[in-house]
């Protein structure tokens, strides 16, 4: 099924690609409970009896059982069944109106079903019996080999990139599991995971353990990790990147620019002929949370999951909080292009977008298309099969922008953000600047250990419209500007400019051409 596409796992929800603004770990925690009070809706029995039955969702490893108004989910392997971390209320278990809250069922029928989220569609094989594996799923176990092979089978079965990236599971299976034993400590189990993982090098990948193992082991690793010169920086973090994402107003002193969400949106014009448009996530749009700008940005963020977290609790469920989302985006960039519709040509800047939902992004491209555009496609992968290829089109908004565009990227481009910039390789005329994106594409698969552990997987392959696979090597863009791959050394070029911007500067002396 869908899931956002995080970076790090922050928002544990069956939905769709990578983060930004992250939801602290206690308000996920909080959400779930939310939801785990309400699981006992009727649906009427026409729906009822179609949907009811057994479900093998393809390429997600995921069994899915509904009987009696109530839905079930499970991660599976060739060797595990487990309650699901990945289904679409963050709760193994359900009502099947909270499901249908979320998702359109697209088809129903003797043997398949069809739901829809977002962009994407879920297809659903029906068994006649159910799955056998299931009858006796794994509660709780922190059996070291049991986790590890559960890891194993699951990157083995549903990663979609391991001959890109040159990963050799048998490989690796034969060079760790002997390793393991019913000895084996959290810390050693997390080591042989870590190595694993990290060595792959995909922004998609992600482990979430306890706030101590994590603790112990940065650590056992801390000897190792300064035996090099670590550069030091003069700022930290959120600093650099705030500075960096506000060169622009250094650039451009006389220009008036506004702010939706502390510093998720920035817009302006630059010149009475060049609108600009800086776009820092493609989540945390909903426009009922109200927080004051003069908070700091960390603190923003947390008073607004927050808010979301009390609405979830007061009665909102997580289908009306993502239409809100989509609401909030679209009502922000139906205004911003209004306001800029005066100018020939706009500037988005998604330099510094991790991403968030797809929907999002495609909805902000629609401003910037003038007919129904297959943009790319997108299809799952499942023990060496490519499954259900889906082609994604935009249509064009009611209102659309007619003036020439430039998009701005670089390597901290990623995920939905990287779908905009796949999108407008289909659009004529888009011009863009600056360095190659992340190369992340897919929803996060998200799954848990028998021990509790978290994890993300990429299942999910994109392709543009000329079917190019940009994973790993990222977007290329029209005009190159080499930044730096590193974030912290990428801000630094950026806020280090002077009153200048080389990519702005490079779209200007385009756009007068």
């Amino acid at each position: 099924m869908a899931r956002w596409k995080v970076l790090q796992m922050t928002f544990h929800l069956f939905i769709p690609s990578f983060y930004t603004y992250p939801i602290p770990m206690k308000y996920t925690l909080l959400i779930a409970l939310c939801i785990l009070s309400r699981i006992a809706f009727a649906q009427p029995d026409q729906i009822q009896k179609k949907l009811e039955g057994y479900w093998l969702q393809e390429g997600y490893g995921i069994y899915l059982e509904i009987r009696d108004s109530v839905y079930k989910f499970y991660d599976i392997t060739n060797i595990s069944c487990q309650q699901s971390a990945s289904p679409v209320l963050n709760n193994w278990i359900g009502s099947l109106k909270s499901l249908l809250d979320l998702y359109d069922v697209k088809k129903i029928s003797s043997k398949e079903m069809i739901l829809k989220y977002g962009i994407t569609s879920y297809k659903f094989k029906r068994l006649k019996t159910p799955l056998g594996i299931c009858q006796k799923p794994i509660k709780f176990s922190n059996d070291p080999i049991l986790n590890f092979d559960v890891l194993w089978h699951t990157f083995k079965e549903n990663y979609a990139y391991a001959r890109l990236r040159k990963v050799d599971w048998d490989k690796l299976y034969k060079k760790y599991r002997p390793l393991i034993s019913k000895k084996t400590t959290k810390l050693q189990l997390y080591t042989y995971f870590r190595d694993i993982l990290d060595a792959i090098k995909d922004a998609h990948i992600s482990l979430q353990v306890p706030k101590d193992l994590e603790i112990a082991y940065a650590k056992s690793t801390a000897s190792l990790s300064n035996k090099g010169k670590r550069k030091r920086y003069k700022y930290n973090y959120p600093t650099a990147r705030y500075l960096a994402q506000q060169q622009v107003t250094k650039m451009f002193p006389q220009s008036t620019f506004r702010h939706f969400h502390k510093d998720l949106l920035m817009w302006g014009k630059l010149n009475q002929r060049v609108g600009y448009i800086q776009i820092n996530a493609m989540n945390g749009f909903s426009l009922d949370v109200s927080i004051p700008d003069s908070l700091s940005t960390a603190q923003y963020w947390d008073r607004h999951w927050g808010q979301i977290v009390t609405s979830l609790k007061r009665g909102k469920t997580i289908g009306q909080y993502f239409r809100d989302e989509i609401r909030g985006a679209n009502v922000m960039i139906d205004s911003i292009v209004r306001e800029l519709s005066s100018t020939s040509a706009i500037i988005l800047d998604v330099r510094f977008n991790n991403g968030g939902t797809d929907k999002v992004a495609l909805d902000i491209l629609s401003r910037f298309v003038q007919q129904k555009t297959a943009v790319f496609s997108k299809h799952v992968w499942d023990k060496n099969n490519f499954l259900f290829e889906q082609v994604i089109a935009i249509q064009p908004a009611p209102k659309t922008y007619q003036g020439k565009i430039a998009i701005l990227t670089s390597r901290q481009t990623a995920s939905s953000a990287e779908t905009l910039v796949l999108s407008s390789l289909a659009l004529p005329n888009v011009l863009r600047i600056g360095s190659p994106t992340m190369g992340v594409f897919s929803d996060v698969l998200q799954k848990q250990l028998p021990n509790g552990w978290r994890f993300g997987l990429s299942n999910e392959i994109y392709r543009s419209n000329t079917r190019q696979n940009f994973e790993s090597q990222g977007i290329p863009p029209k005009s190159l500007i080499k930044y730096p791959t590193n974030v912290m050394d990428f801000f630094e070029a950026i806020y280090s400019q002077g009153k200048s911007d080389l990519a702005i500067q490079k779209a200007l002396d385009l756009f007068s051409k």
